[in-house]
């Protein structure tokens, strides 16, 4: 019932009863837009006694409210089970309130709310200020209640940053279980690896020599796989021009004999046989191959797979059949003509397009094969300014395509979400990829019959790996002084710079009371202060990255303080145990 979803994000609307209408909504950012949606026909259908400067103020705020509703970008509820407003959430993203009161040049008064009742209900915040605000512009604090969501709590996955720190983006990275290696290729010069290397399970870096990228061509090696004598196999585009290296030990032994200058970005290893492509990707429209070299073989024997145009992303082989996927603009095909596809089955000599139509604008990024199934991700814009599939999958022989537009982390927040790889992991299909590009937030995702948000960070999440510890290790385009809690990404004093790795998660928000808790100032300088409904037998500081900080706390029945003045500025958890032995965090800015 369309009654019960309003009532859901907003209690107030048990006071205005609609008709009986049956609805559903595949996310909470679609009920909440409909929440808003028909906040605003109510709004403009009341009838109000304002004089013109009044009336102005209101239509311009009305329609600014109808922008924000259809943007979709509302704030993360990121530190309570239970639905709950939040002013301004983690990423300075308002609530609808606030982004009227910001609209309008109210800064302050917006700061001063966040400050000290972020978490409360219009009717539980200073009322003075609120009905100012109001009158000036044409409304009542009625509807400013109105207008007010609630959201739902957010996933509780939790990242923090590798022992790396690269010095620019890294395009990949893979567990390699021969030699016990973690390793990475990219822009990473500043790992002490070059464009490419591998750390050991006990922490040594791995240098490899002669891989310098060409200067003419950014970006590093692109991909890298491991022979099954423990060698690598490198793919980019080098000084020499060539685009595929193949090492003997720490040093190149020899490179591909193939035409000079072009580049390689994507490498498959089956036995001694290497599928590879190669192109000029400097150039547009340029002629691309997908190749085969057989290793086994001295010299070694280059034979031809296909011919197109366009850029190959990724190659994967499974059951006998090469699977091709990028942003292709045309293919030979074996009967001589040209057609435009992002996929083609490679199988007994013979290019197809197995009926896959994969609206991506941008084209596919990532192939991977799990327990059977065969997966396709990508871009998922149709066009320049639409939103499509980019989530497609094959089992029996049969293609199925997600619908990822329906989800809040798809086009929910942008019209551009682009999918960068595709894995298993604690037996759930997951992705990731620059899936919010408003804000620039790199997004993982479970992906069972739907998808749901699992972590969040500022960038692009490239490639996926797990390591000796079974831990997840993601490595991307991201830089920035985050750490993650309660599944999305906050301000801290340790930067994550292109790795993170997955950890365990701070106790569950499901075990967290239900007791109310004031914190001020917060942010705060010198003393902190807290209360709470009841008695407090406990509280402890933790930073950001979860260890706890050795700062006295002084506790008087329902209330305590505590000095930070000496912590550095950054985002820390206030946890405090209750008489009962429940739980209660609270968020706390020190700056």
């Amino acid at each position: 019932m369309l009654q019960d979803h309003l009532e859901t994000v907003n209690e107030n609307w048990k006071h205005h009863r609609l008709p009986v209408t049956h609805v559903t909504f595949e996310s909470d950012v679609e009920r909440i837009q409909g929440h808003l949606t028909r906040v605003i026909a109510l709004l403009e259908s009341t009838e109000k006694e304002l004089s013109q400067d009044q009336r102005q103020k209101r239509n311009d705020l009305i329609a600014a409210l109808k922008e924000y509703a259809e943007a979709g970008l509302f704030p993360v509820n990121t530190f309570h089970n239970e639905r709950t407003p939040y002013f301004i959430d983690v990423y300075n993203t308002p609530c609808a309130v606030a982004n009227l009161m910001l609209h309008s040049g109210h800064d302050a008064l917006v700061e001063e709310l966040r400050r000290d009742y972020n978490y409360n209900y219009i009717k539980d915040m200073p009322q003075k200020p609120l009905l100012a605000w109001a009158e000036t512009h044409g409304f009542e604090t009625w509807e400013l209640a109105l207008i007010q969501p609630g959201y739902q709590s957010a996933p509780t996955t939790r990242f923090l940053p590798g022992n790396l720190y690269a010095q620019g983006p890294v395009n990949m990275v893979k567990y390699d279980s021969h030699n016990g290696r973690t390793c990475y290729s990219g822009e990473i010069d500043t790992l002490g690896i070059g464009s490419f290397g591998c750390i050991t399970d006990n922490g040594v870096a791995i240098i490899f020599n002669g891989l310098e990228p060409s200067v003419e061509n950014q970006g590093g090696v692109k991909d890298f796989v491991v022979m099954s004598n423990g060698s690598y196999v490198v793919a980019g585009y080098f000084e020499n021009e060539y685009g595929v290296a193949i090492m003997d030990g720490q040093d190149v032994g020899e490179y591909l004999n193939i035409t000079n200058g072009y580049t390689t970005h994507a490498l498959e290893l089956v036995g001694d046989l290497l599928y590879f492509d190669v192109a000029d990707y400097s150039s547009v429209g340029s002629p691309t191959q997908v190749l085969t070299a057989d290793l086994s073989t001295n010299p070694i024997q280059i034979d031809t797979v296909a011919n197109m145009h366009g850029r190959v992303a990724d190659l994967f082989y499974a059951d006998g059949v090469l699977h091709i996927a990028g942003e292709l603009t045309s293919v030979l095909l074996e009967d001589s003509s040209f057609s435009c596809h992002n996929y083609l089955a490679y199988e007994d000599g013979m290019l197809s397009t197995d009926g896959v139509i994969f609206s991506g604008y941008n084209g596919i990024r990532t192939i991977e094969g799990i327990d059977g199934f065969i997966y396709l991700g990508g871009d998922c814009a149709e066009n320049e300014n639409d939103t499509g599939s980019c989530f497609m999958v094959k089992y029996n022989g049969v293609w199925t395509t997600f619908k990822p537009r329906n989800s809040t982390i798809f086009s929910s927040h942008s019209n551009f979400s682009i999918i960068d790889d595709i894995m298993e992991f604690d037996n759930k299909v997951i992705v990731c990829g620059d899936l919010i590009s408003d804000g620039g937030r790199g997004v993982f995702t479970f992906a069972d019959s739907v998808f749901s948000a699992s972590a969040s960070i500022n960038g692009t999440v490239s490639s996926m790996a797990i390591d000796h510890n079974n831990a997840l290790v993601v490595a991307g385009d991201f830089k920035s002084y985050t750490y993650s809690n309660g599944g999305f990404w906050t301000l801290s004093t340790q930067p994550i710079k292109y790795i993170g790795v997955k950890v365990d998660t701070l106790v569950g928000i499901a075990e967290v009371e239900e007791t109310n808790i004031n914190v001020y100032p917060n942010p705060a300088r010198e003393i902190v202060n807290a209360s709470i409904d009841g008695q407090i037998s406990d509280a402890r500081l933790y930073y950001g990255t979860g260890a706890k900080v050795d700062v006295p706390i002084n506790i008087d029945s329902s209330t305590l303080t505590s000095n930070v003045s000496l912590l550095p500025s950054g985002v820390y958890f206030l946890e405090i145990t209750t008489e009962k032995g429940g739980l209660v965090r609270r968020e706390l800015v020190v700056n």
